[in-house]
C-alpha cells in the first residue's frame, strides 16, 4: 500500500471514531471538559497567589491530552496520557506539603515517586497523612489507597503494553498489520 494511502485510511479511521465519540458521548465529554477546565481556572488563582508553577498544571493538561487521544482513536495513548495526568494529580499533591521535594522535582532532580505517593505508612494516601490533613476521612484512608492503586495498575497495563490489553475489541485504529503496511511503504 502507497504510504499516502496508508496514512489517508488511518485518518480517515480516526475521524470516522472521533465522529462517532462526539456523537454518542458529547454530554460525558462537555461534562470532563467543563470540570477540568474549573480546575484548570483554580490552578491558575492558585498561582497568581502563590507565584509557584503547580505541577497539577501539567495534570490538566495531560487528562486534556488522555481525552483529546480518546476521541481520535487513540487508546493506548490515551490511558498512558490518563495515567501521567493521575501520577502527577497526586504528585502535585505531595509536592504542596514536602517543597523540599518540589524544588528538587523543578530542578530535575527528582521524579514523582508512584511507590512514595501510596506507601500505606508514609505516603500521600496514608493514614499518617491523613490524620493530619483530612481527619474527617481517616476512615476512609484505606479505600482511597486500594482504589488508586488499583487504577493505577489498571491504566499501567496499556502503558506497559500488558499482552491482555492487545486482544481488547476497540483498541486497534485500523483492521491492517500497521508493521506490514509500513513494511511495503518503505521496501
Amino acid at each position: 500500500m502507497e504510504i499516502k494511502l496508508y496514512f489517508t485510511k488511518l485518518l480517515e479511521k480516526s475521524n470516522e471514531i472521533s465522529t462517532k465519540t462526539l456523537h454518542v458521548f458529547s454530554k460525558e465529554l462537555s461534562e470532563s471538559h467543563y470540570k477540568y477546565g474549573v480546575l484548570f481556572d483554580f490552578i491558575q488563582e492558585i498561582m497568581n497567589v502563590n507565584e509557584e508553577p503547580c505541577a497539577l498544571k501539567n495534570a490538566i493538561s495531560q487528562i486534556e491530552t488522555s481525552i483529546y487521544c480518546l476521541t481520535l482513536g487513540l487508546y493506548r495513548q490515551s490511558y498512558s496520557s490518563l495515567r501521567l495526568g493521575f501520577e502527577l494529580a497526586l504528585g502535585s499533591i505531595q509536592f504542596s506539603v514536602n517543597k523540599l521535594e518540589f524544588l528538587e522535582w523543578q530542578m530535575g532532580k527528582q521524579d514523582v515517586k508512584w511507590v512514595k505517593i501510596i506507601d500505606e505508612d508514609n505516603g500521600l494516601i496514608s493514614k499518617r497523612y491523613f490524620d493530619i490533613f483530612f481527619p474527617e476521612l481517616t476512615a476512609l484512608c484505606n479505600n482511597y489507597n486500594s482504589s488508586s492503586k488499583r487504577v493505577y495498575r489498571k491504566l499501567s497495563e496499556f502503558v506497559h503494553g500488558n499482552n491482555g490489553t492487545w486482544n481488547r475489541e476497540g483498541l486497534e485504529l485500523c483492521k491492517y498489520p500497521v508493521f506490514q503496511t509500513a513494511k511495503s511503504a518503505i521496501f
